[in-house]
């Protein structure tokens, strides 16, 4: 993965389905001194990734829809990487076994934090 400048190590990349919630979610990250990126596609969201980030907000539906392309770029990290994907469930299934199910396609990501829609403004831009 590329070293790049800070400010691209810091970003956060947002991948959702709908374009609608990619721009909501970058202006109230960018309103918020966040510097964060759309990609509308896996595709695009791992060749970014490659480039460098901070952390990778992603709605579940994007995540699972293309695991083969988010696994090889992932692999590519340095071993002592571990790049946080926030990863956005739809609304309902909140005992911990739904929200367990929902995630099992999801095994291969090791640092993750899962959020249910819609997410709180002041939870996604807290630090």
């Amino acid at each position: 993965m590329d070293s790049g400048s800070p400010n691209i190590q810091n970003r956060v990349l947002v991948c959702s389905r709908f374009e609608k919630d990619n721009e909501l979610s970058i202006k109230v990250l960018r309103a918020n001194a966040i510097t964060a990126e759309g990609c509308t596609s896996v595709a695009t969201l791992c060749t970014e990734i490659e480039k460098g980030v901070g952390v990778v907000l992603i709605s579940l539906e994007m995540a699972i829809g293309s695991p083969t392309l988010l696994k090889n770029v992932l692999t590519k990290q340095e071993p002592w990487s571990e790049i946080p994907f926030i990863v956005v469930l739809p609304e309902g299934g909140t005992s911990s076994v739904e929200i367990t199910s929902r995630l099992n396609p999801l095994e291969y990501l090791t640092n993750i934090t899962a959020m249910e829609s819609p997410v709180r403004i002041v939870t996604l831009v807290s630090t």
